[in-house]
Parts: C-alpha cells; sequence; structure tokens
C-alpha cells in the first residue's frame, strides 16, 4: 500500500513536469533564437507555442507548436477562420489552454501581441509582453491607430519587458505605465557560439556584419566607411551575412548602386542567408565584427541585436553605435569600439584602429567572451525570465530585478 501510494505520488509529479503552464504566443517564420533558446528551456515554467501564421520551429527542440490553422484540410481550415474571427480566439487554443490549465501568457513583439489579448481576456489569465525594437519604436510611431493600439496592449497587459533602458524609456513615451515594465537581456546560447582559440595571421583580414537590411541597419554608412579604411589599410575585405527583408529591399539597392559607383566588388563580399544554427563558424573565420546601427527615418530602432552577443561570445572586437541599447552589451574600449551614430568618419578611424593592431582585437575578444559569460550567458537569463513569470502569477510578490548594463567584470 504504501509502494502504491509512493507511486501515484511520483506519476503526480511527473504529471505536473509535463503539463504546460505558460503559452508562447510567437509570430514570424524567420529563426527567433532570442526566442526559443530561453522559451524552450526553462527548468520550472514548461512551454508550448501558439501561433497564427507559423514560426520557425528548429529552434524550439521538442517544445509543442500549436498553429491555429495547421495543415488541416481547406474545409476545416475555413471553418477554423470563421470561429477564429467570431470568437476571437482559435478553437484549437481554448482546448490547449483548457487541457494543460495554462497559467500564463508571454506574447512576443508588441505588435503581434496585441492578437493575443482576446485570448487573455477569455481566459482571465496574466499576461506578460516582450518587445524587441520595431515594436516599440518605429511601429507606434507609424499611425496614430497603432499607437492607439499599444495603449490598449499595455493596460490589460500584466507585465511590459523591455529589451533595454533605452527601450523602457520608450515604452512609456507611448503610453506604457513605468510600474508594469522590467528591463530582461535575453542572453546568449555561450555552448552553441563557443570561444575560439587564438588564430594564425592570415593574409587578409575579415571584417563581418550580419544583418537584414533594413534602414537601422547602417549599412549604407558602413559602406562608406570601409572605402575610407581601404586607403589606410591593405589586404582586408567586408563580408557581409544576410538577404533583405521586405522592409530592407529598398537600402540593399541602395547599397548595392553605392558598391558599384565606388568600384568596391573586389573587396566585398555578400553571402546570403546563413542558416542561425551555423553562423558560428562565419564569426570563427572573421577578424572583427561591426554593426553600424542607426535609427531609421520612420523612428525604428534595435532592441539589442543578438549578433553583437553572439560575436562577443566567440572572441571577435565589435565595432557599433550609441544606438537603442547597444551600450548595455558593449563596453566601450574594452569589448570594442562604441561611435555615433551616423558618424562615417569615426566609424572609419574605429576599424582602423582594430584592424592595424592584432594585439588589441585579441585583448578585446578575450573581454568580450568573458563579459557574456558574466552577463548575457542565456541559462542564467533563462533563470531571470522565470522569476518574472513567477511574480507575474502571483506566486511571489518579490519583484524581479532589472537587469544592469553591461559592465566589464574585474
Amino acid at each position: 500500500m504504501i509502494k502504491t501510494s509512493i507511486d501515484r505520488y511520483r506519476r503526480h509529479i511527473q504529471s505536473k513536469k509535463e503539463q504546460i503552464n505558460v503559452a508562447q504566443c510567437v509570430e514570424g517564420i524567420r529563426p527567433q533564437p532570442f526566442i526559443s533558446d530561453q522559451a524552450a528551456y526553462l527548468s520550472k515554467w514548461r512551454s508550448c507555442v501558439l501561433t497564427r501564421g507559423g514560426v520557425y520551429t528548429k529552434g524550439w527542440s521538442e517544445t509543442p507548436i500549436y498553429e491555429a490553422y495547421g495543415s488541416n484540410p481547406l474545409w476545416v481550415k475555413a471553418y477554423n477562420r470563421v470561429w477564429d474571427t467570431t470568437i476571437g480566439v482559435p478553437k484549437q487554443w481554448i482546448t490547449i489552454l483548457k487541457e494543460n490549465k495554462v497559467r500564463l501568457l508571454h506574447a512576443h513583439h508588441g505588435m503581434f501581441a496585441i492578437n493575443f489579448l482576446s485570448l487573455a481576456r477569455r481566459f482571465q489569465i496574466p499576461l506578460v509582453v516582450s518587445f524587441y525594437g520595431y515594436d516599440a519604436s518605429g511601429f507606434p510611431s507609424s499611425s496614430p491607430i497603432n499607437a492607439s493600439r499599444l495603449i490598449g496592449l499595455f493596460s490589460e497587459s500584466t507585465l511590459v519587458i523591455a529589451m533595454s533602458k533605452n527601450m523602457k524609456e520608450d515604452l512609456i513615451h507611448w503610453g506604457c505605465p513605468e510600474k508594469k515594465i522590467l528591463i530582461h537581456h535575453t542572453g546568449v546560447d555561450l555552448d552553441r557560439f563557443p570561444y575560439r582559440p587564438k588564430r594564425l595571421t592570415k593574409p587578409c583580414a575579415t571584417i563581418l556584419c550580419v544583418c537584414d537590411f533594413t534602414p537601422k541597419k547602417g549599412i549604407y554608412n558602413l559602406i562608406k566607411a570601409f572605402k575610407g579604411v581601404l586607403h589606410s589599410v591593405e589586404n582586408i575585405n567586408l563580408r557581409i551575412i544576410g538577404s533583405p527583408i521586405t522592409d530592407g529591399r529598398e537600402e540593399y539597392d541602395r547599397v548595392l548602386q553605392l558598391i558599384q559607383a565606388e568600384c568596391l566588388e573586389n573587396w566585398i563580399t555578400f553571402v546570403g542567408r546563413v542558416d542561425h544554427f551555423e553562423l558560428a563558424e562565419e564569426y570563427r573565420q572573421a577578424d572583427l565584427f561591426v554593426l553600424a546601427s542607426a535609427t531609421a527615418p520612420d523612428g525604428s530602432k534595435e532592441g539589442i541585436p543578438a549578433v553583437l552577443m553572439e560575436a562577443q561570445s566567440i572572441g571577435l572586437p565589435v565595432i557599433s553605435t550609441y544606438h537603442a541599447g547597444i551600450s548595455e552589451a558593449v563596453v566601450h574600449e574594452e569589448t570594442g569600439y562604441l561611435v555615433k551614430e551616423n558618424d562615417i568618419n569615426a566609424l572609419e578611424k574605429a576599424l582602423i584602429a582594430l584592424l592595424t593592431n592584432r594585439y588589441k582585437r585579441e585583448t578585446m575578444g578575450r573581454r568580450g567572451r568573458l563579459l557574456m559569460e558574466t552577463n548575457f550567458d542565456v541559462r542564467k537569463q533563462r533563470i531571470h525570465l522565470e522569476e518574472i513569470y513567477d511574480y507575474a502569477a502571483g506566486d511571489t510578490h518579490l519583484v524581479p530585478r532589472d537587469d544592469p548594463p553591461a559592465h566589464f567584470p574585474l
């Protein structure tokens, strides 16, 4: 009898571990490791994914993914869409939340989170919303309607997560109560981006950039600065990884025109899209990483670009700008150089300073790795995220700390 009771207790504990208790509300078929690297591998909370339009599944491991319309026959999809439009919540999601007694919704990207409000209302469960960049800048500034929709989202959210102090200020500007906002850094998977050993001298130094060619990435400015560097440094090349998304097509064409006009084709290589899980090798082959981020004409800004954390994790020194939350993940003159937005002359000088000093590159690279291990390890950030969940769900009254800005750990 005692053995039976013990077995029943073990099954009870196991069932609690297997039960989904937080639904990650995600849209977008492009890789979003800054979301999945945390949410798919939590220890106290177990996730599922809810999506209408689909997600990039590779990063989610064994996390259950429930697409609203899925691969059902057309008549089933049509029925589900009518239900969704009428009720405001996909029928499949209602079943999932009821069966698992989901306690929390975590919606990612403000402009998509709006679409999950009806789900939070129906089940009367806490809603946590994470912002990542455009959704806290370009989206609300694009129209009064979008700004108004965000105000509605803020009022119904339990907590709002900002990536940086700068983003927190933007959210307050757009109407979010300060008391609802917590700063949380997404972190980097240090196992996927291991520190590279000291490299042998190469005949040609490689500058690496990974981007989607949206105007806020500052690629046009980078090309202009690179042209100036060619007059001072020999045997260098610029390697650009990424393909233009819809918002980046015009900027991509503008960049190509500049390269052709300045006859830079022999020094610049466009690689196209590389799968996120293969990026580590690209970082390993580079000598330094650069991202010349700047506020776009439509007001759009970054959060904290994951590529800067990945590059520093590998041991690359980085060059970037005092833009959005970047200074919270890069320490100027310790793990790289930061310059003012759109300052092409300063960007050129920073590139020359690192390209002509291998010792400085190696020193900054080691410090960058140490910074990532200390402040941006995704395993530590998962713990912080679960503290946020505990607070939002009412499991604790202890308000989670804000993640602090980067500081070099001495």
